[in-house]
């Protein structure tokens, strides 16, 4: 690019010495810088390869609002590559092609960039050589495009036949705002004052629009906040009800601990109780079998020592010894050497029914009235004396 500019400037060229800063700018114009956002190209003469790789860089360009060609004779061919990429451009909003020689071809291609572009909003063809036939293509470009709100035509050709195409454009094509034609020759008041009063109803119409956005916009935004108030009432509601829960939850683990605490300690006193039953029925076991064992062993001893005594021949069922009648029919009374208390002396006694022998009864003789103590109560009374704790 550089050599092309250089051949296209000279090196005795007033703008040869901005040839690094032309690159700078350019280079910054094809890698999307995003703080490029105007660039004044005005009295660089770009010459070909400069309009070419001018062209290339519009075309991926997402940031630049202001592009300013003025003066850097482009007609022609010149004129279409830049066109061509503004037409896929989305982001230039302003336009400036002044005291380029732009001609009829030059404002036919302008007037298709107007008809495919919806982005550009202010275009300065400030002295372009411009007749009526160029005015008659923007014209048409005019009465479909909608993004368009300012036109610059002074100092061009035109008369009032392009005054008049440019007013009727104007009742049909509801965004220019402003069209400025100073430098043009004497034009017709008719239809300078028909292009001031489209002009005005696109103003009002404008501001009406304007109104409608800023009254949309206002409504949309308190809808938003109240959707935004809903929405935070909605989350605080929901935070709410996700802490109550947790709470609950954590009620609940607190409650289950408890139980577990309070089911372990259940389960430490059954234990402890089992374990000291055990314990109680081991004593009470061995206690038992001590028991046993004492009765058992007093009724050996005892039986033992009846078996073996010299003065008891035989014996009844319990430890009244049975009187022994001697030979003679003669009652032995004497004391039994084992129980030195217990002396039995013969009574006789009135029967019951009339009529019937006497009974012979026996009984102590220092005692008058005793029960009769059998082999079961003595073992009992064995066992309670040997016994611990007096079982």
């Amino acid at each position: 690019m550089g050599q092309g500019l250089c051949t296209e400037l000279g090196k005795n060229s007033l703008y040869y010495q901005n040839l690094s800063e032309l690159e700078h700018h350019l280079s910054r114009l094809r890698v999307n810088d995003p703080s490029l956002v105007e660039l004044d190209l005005a009295n660089r003469f770009l010459g070909v390869q400069g309009a070419e790789v001018g062209s290339s860089a519009l075309i991926s360009n997402t940031h630049l609002r202001v592009l300013n060609l003025s003066y850097n004779k482009l007609e022609g061919q010149l004129v279409g590559k830049l066109t061509k990429c503004l037409e896929v451009n989305a982001s230039v909003n302003e336009l400036s092609l002044s005291g380029n020689p732009l001609g009829e071809e030059g404002a036919k291609m302008v007037a298709d960039l107007l008809v495919q572009n919806q982005t550009i909003r202010v275009l300065k063809l400030f002295n372009c050589g411009l007749n009526d036939f160029a005015a008659l293509h923007l014209a048409n470009a005019l009465q479909s495009n909608r993004a368009l709100e300012e036109l610059c035509l002074d100092m061009n050709d035109l008369t009032d036949a392009a005054v008049e195409m440019l007013s009727k454009a104007l009742k049909r094509n509801t965004t220019v705002v402003k069209l400025t034609l100073t430098g043009n020759g004497q034009l017709s008041e008719r239809y300078m004052s028909q292009i001031e009063q489209s002009l005005e109803a696109n103003r009002r119409t404008r501001e009406e629009t304007l109104r409608r956005r800023e009254k949309k916009d206002a409504e949309k935004r308190v809808k938003q906040e109240a959707q935004e108030e809903q929405r935070r009432l909605a989350e605080e509601q929901l935070q709410q009800e996700l802490e109550q829960k947790e709470l609950q939850h954590q009620e609940l683990e607190d409650k289950r601990r408890q139980e577990e605490a309070e089911e372990e300690r259940l389960d430490t006193e059954r234990a402890g109780r089992s374990q000291q039953g055990l314990e109680k029925r081991r004593l009470r076991q061995e206690q038992m079998d001590n028991y046993v064992q004492t009765v058992v062993s007093n009724a050996y001893r005892w039986r033992d020592q009846l078996s073996n005594s010299p003065t008891r021949k035989k014996w009844w069922s319990g430890f009244t010894p049975r009187p022994i009648i001697s030979e003679g029919g003669e009652e032995d009374l004497g004391v039994d050497p084992y129980l030195p208390e217990r002396r039995l002396v013969p009574e006789w006694k009135e029967p019951e029914n009339p009529g019937m022998p006497p009974e012979l009864k026996y009984r102590y003789p220092h005692v008058k009235a005793k029960p009769k103590e059998t082999a079961a109560t003595f073992f009992s009374a064995q066992a309670k004396e040997a016994a611990p704790g007096g079982y």
